[in-house]
């Protein structure tokens, strides 16, 4: 082929006879090493030693011939005996039918779908997560599967332009479209209203956030979500002064997002970037910080943000990778990376989940910590009450205001 996209392509052996499969790939050759194979009877005919695997770009188009040699031992000289089937095999494949891949962590993930079969029933589109999934809630609507009714709730098929909490009982989970899905992105279109819309983002892509711009989005509908965009455990708000703050640098694929719109309009789109055969990087506007064990938390589908516009230490210091942390009930419900100003500290709700039963609820009010070499550190400050989606900027200090600076004697 003269697809530009050949030198992309990705290959990988797969057999059932062996676990010791050794792939060393060079541009567009593949070459195997299967060792320690499970023994096979004399003057047995083999149908099928292994599976080639190939993943192709998005962007390729027509068809691939396959050139190979097999090696099938060698005679009693030692030479190799081989096995010539240049030109007979070939991959064709429809360019609009895409497969989607997602692996799912244990609590709520956040996803939508950019590859959608006929059959959009939901037991049809979560069947590859049966034993794994609890739960789906969309915008207004949910559903849950009954071991003996099936799938019952509100919510009986999905959407390509709506995302979704999809809620797993394990880090094994991984979702894996139906046969036949096909892409999304062409011809979607959807109405927004004012508040929070629970949106899918279709394309093949991701859409940088930078500080004045969202790369996949139209002009003109950008000033209508300044109030926030909300993803999994991300958010992102816009300030006039300095443009889009918080820790959501860029809009994935196959991730759901809660858009916080300031009015109604209709035929809201997304202008999806081309795609191209090796997607260059995003820019980076966090350094990536792994989470200490102590602090680790479970995602839920209720949460709230707190972008700390201002953080007055007169006691301690802080450095970048130091956490802020927030607690409830003695509990970390959220904790996020110091990387400076409108850094934004997740606060996880009770859900109705086991998982979230300890967690903070509409109403209560988190703490906040600052965690640096092993220890926590009181910070304090005028906390809004926690409310689901909620956006909330907040100033902190470590300076108690209960306690006076000053006492005098009389």
């Amino acid at each position: 082929s003269d697809d530009e996209c050949l030198d992309f392509i990705e290959m990988e052996f797969i057999s059932e006879y062996s676990q010791s499969i050794m792939n060393v790939q060079v541009e567009n050759k593949l070459s195997v090493l299967m060792y320690n194979i499970s023994p096979i009877e004399s003057n047995t005919t083999v149908e099928q030693l292994g599976v080639l695997r190939f993943t192709l770009p998005l962007a390729s188009s027509g068809a691939y011939s396959i050139n190979g040699l097999v090696a099938s031992g060698s005679n009693e000289i030692y030479e190799v005996i081989g096995i010539d089937f240049n030109g007979n095999s070939y991959i064709e494949f429809n360019s609009e039918e895409i497969t989607q891949k997602e692996n799912l962590n244990y609590g709520s993930n956040l996803k939508s779908f950019y590859t959608l079969p006929d059959d959009r029933t939901i037991g049809n589109m979560m069947s590859s997560l049966d034993g794994y999934v609890t739960g789906v809630i969309g915008e207004g609507v949910a559903a849950s599967p009954n071991p003996v009714l099936g799938w019952v709730g509100s919510l009986t098929e999905v959407s390509e332009t709506s995302g979704y909490w999809i809620k797993v009982d394990d880090d094994l989970a991984l979702y894996e479209s139906p046969i036949s899905s096909i892409q999304t992105f062409e011809n979607w279109e959807t109405d927004i209203h004012f508040g929070s819309n629970l949106i899918a983002y279709p394309c093949f892509i991701s859409s940088a956030i930078d500080s004045d711009d969202i790369t996949s989005m139209p002009n003109e509908f950008e000033e209508y979500f300044h109030g926030g965009i909300i993803g999994e455990g991300l958010a992102a708000t816009y300030n006039p002064v300095i443009g889009w703050v918080g820790s959501l640098a860029a809009l994935d694929p196959g991730k759901g997002y809660w858009m916080k719109s300031n009015e109604d309009f209709i035929d809201f789109n997304w202008d999806c970037p081309e795609l191209t055969c090796e997607q260059s990087q995003l820019r980076q506007v966090l350094a990536e910080y792994e989470i200490p064990e102590e602090l680790e938390y479970v995602q839920s589908s209720q949460q709230a943000f707190y972008f700390i516009s201002d953080l007055d230490l007169s006691q301690v210091e802080i450095n970048q990778g130091d956490w802020i942390v927030a607690i409830h009930n003695n509990q970390v419900i959220g904790a996020r990376a110091w990387v400076g100003p409108y850094t934004d500290i997740p606060a996880m709700g009770f859900d109705n989940s086991d998982y979230s039963i300890t967690y903070i609820q509409d109403g209560e009010i988190p703490e906040f910590k600052l965690y640096r070499d092993g220890q926590m550190i009181n910070l304090y400050g005028d906390i809004p009450e926690f409310s689901n989606l909620g956006i909330n900027m907040i100033t902190l200090t470590d300076v108690n205001p209960s306690i006076p600076a000053e006492f005098a004697l009389e």
